[in-house]
């Protein structure tokens, strides 16, 4: 609907005043008055006509001219007479202005030229450019970059509050060159125009903060289902990996001005003028997200109280650095990271033998051979079990020493005699396990010294064997099983026991001599304190010959 636009009665310009004045003195039409009506005579009623005769019918009389009533004239002459006085003040005044009564050449209010235009003109012209565009009509600011990057941003009339005082602009205007400076005929439009600015801030921050949390953080998930891990030919998960998407970066200041520019000049269009950027992620936290899906395999565990055994569990696993690697050179595209699977490195069967219930180890010589018979004699018992109650013989273990199972001619004791012997040397190895297992606990039920001390064990804690003839034997009477673990490795024989230590004591072997008699004992102290809690007897060892400090 087409709106009337009108100025102040004050403000209307001089056409639209004489024709206003016009109106006002036209004479109403002529109508009858009310005495007129009243003294028309009334029409005969007709009368039977005779029969065979004609009649004259009566005439009408005629109408007497109408007069304005008495009142209506004084009034007339009244009225006639101020316009005349306002038309003769009116032409005074209109031929004391050069211009007209109209807005001087030159004079602007923003863009809209209102040079020669009545004030009325100029007003309409003004509501036209501005008032009625601003307040109802869409800001739209567009972006350089790819729309589909960007889009524009609107704002409404009601959001930027918008509104032109156009009878102030046409006031301003007007006064130009008559009560107003000269020098400068170009009204700026913003002098005349108000702004909803903590509104128009507060959206073109939002706009900006809008685009900055259109950035894409990575994601991560598995892809695939959990394998059987004990499965050989099983097919691990794949680690799936989407990066990180940046947005666009602007100004939201520069933004800001750009809009309140555009209002002020009273445009509806507007280029962000800023600068542009990207707000670009943090690369995907590799580490996060290996805590986040894998795990480390999980060691079987005992309870030393319960000696219950928890089984291990496999892990899940890839390598942080090598992913980040491949995430940096891929760029955008998608990662894809096999899954490891990490078997624990102790079976659910070792976890019996995680602790170092005795230990031994004695040096030898450079003699190859000799050090061949060490190397074969500790391969046979490395990696043997000894189940609760189950009874252990060296010679039975090692079986019969001979050339076929590559065992070598070294020195070794025939009595009193030292002679090259095939096999020679294995003694050492049967003494090392001996003083391993007092140290563990284990039973010895069988062990015989040698005729003479030997050199790599201290006095009266040596075994010998000899095929046929003497052994070592041992039982394991602990409630848990124990592994032997024997090596010949840097000039020396080294013997463990491994089992599960539950003992709150630790054991010190020592050794008292009496001629060629040596006996030995076991002190036991607690691991807290030191405290010595007691000191038993293990074995006596005769030699064939006195035994010296």
């Amino acid at each position: 609907m087409k709106e009337d636009i009108l100025l102040p009665e004050e403000e209307m310009d001089d056409d639209a005043f004489l024709a206003s004045l016009e109106d006002l003195l036209r004479e109403p039409a002529d109508e009858p008055g009310p005495e007129e009506k009243a003294a028309e005579p009334l029409e005969p009623a007709s009368e039977p006509e005779a029969s065979g005769k004609n009649k004259e019918k009566p005439g009408r009389h005629a109408k007497e001219p109408r007069t304005a009533p008495q009142w209506l004239k004084p009034l007339l002459c009244g009225a006639a007479a101020l316009c005349v006085v306002i038309l003769a003040v009116f032409g005074v005044l209109t031929l004391r202005d050069p211009y007209r009564r109209k807005i001087l050449p030159g004079v602007s209010v923003g863009t809209v030229e209102l040079s020669g235009m009545s004030r009325y003109q100029a007003k309409k012209a003004l509501d036209e450019a501005y008032r009625l565009p601003l307040s109802r009509q869409n800001l739209v600011v567009t972006f350089p970059e790819d729309p589909a990057r960007i889009p524009a941003l609107e704002i409404s009339s009601r959001e930027s509050g918008a509104h032109v005082d156009t009878a102030g602009a046409v006031k301003a205007a007007y006064a130009v060159g008559r009560t107003a400076d000269t020098e400068n005929r170009t009204l700026p439009l913003s002098d005349f125009l108000t702004l909803n600015e903590a509104m128009l801030r507060e959206l073109t921050a939002d706009f900006a903060e809008g685009l900055r949390r259109q950035t894409q953080a990575h994601t991560a998930y598995l892809e695939g289902s959990t394998p059987d891990v004990t499965d050989p030919n099983a097919v691990p998960q794949v680690l799936v990996i989407t990066p990180s998407q940046p947005a666009p970066s602007i100004d939201g200041d520069v933004l800001y001005e750009d809009v309140v520019g555009a209002l002020r000049e009273g445009r509806l269009e507007a280029l962000y003028s800023g600068p542009m950027g990207q707000t670009v992620p943090e690369l995907a936290d590799l580490q996060a997200i290996y805590d986040e899906n894998c795990f480390a395999p999980q060691e079987p565990t005992i309870d030393k109280k319960t000696l219950e055994v928890t089984p291990g569990k496999p892990g899940y696993v890839f390598d942080v650095g090598r992913a980040r690697e491949q995430m940096l050179h891929q760029g955008a595209e998608e990662l894809r990271i096999p899954l490891e699977i990490v078997q624990p490195t102790i079976s659910d069967q070792d976890v019996y033998f995680q602790d170092v219930l005795g230990h031994c180890e004695t040096p030898h010589g450079d003699n190859e051979k000799r050090n061949t018979n060490l190397r074969l004699a500790c391969a046979s018992l490395d990696g043997l079990v000894l189940q609760p109650g189950q009874e252990f013989s060296y010679n039975d273990t090692l079986g019969e020493r001979t050339k076929e199972k590559g065992y070598m001619p070294a020195p070794a004791y025939s009595g009193t005699t030292l002679v090259d012997s095939l096999g020679g040397g294995i003694c050492q190895v049967s003494s090392t396990l001996y003083l391993a297992s007092v140290y563990a606990e284990l039973t010895v039920l069988e062990r015989v010294n040698h005729g003479f001390p030997v050199h790599y064990i201290p006095y009266g804690m040596d075994a010998t064997v000899n095929w046929g003839f003497t052994d070592l034997k041992l039982r394991n009477d602990s409630p848990l099983p124990v592994k032997i673990h024997a090596e010949e490795s840097d000039g020396y024989v080294r013997i463990d026991i491994l089992g599960t230590e539950t003992r709150d004591y630790d054991i010190e072997m020592s050794y008292s001599v009496g001629g060629r008699h040596v006996k030995t004992f076991v002190t036991k102290k607690d691991k807290a304190t030191g405290e010595v809690l007691s000191k038993d007897f293990v074995a006596l060892s005769s030699y064939m010959e006195d035994v010296f400090q």
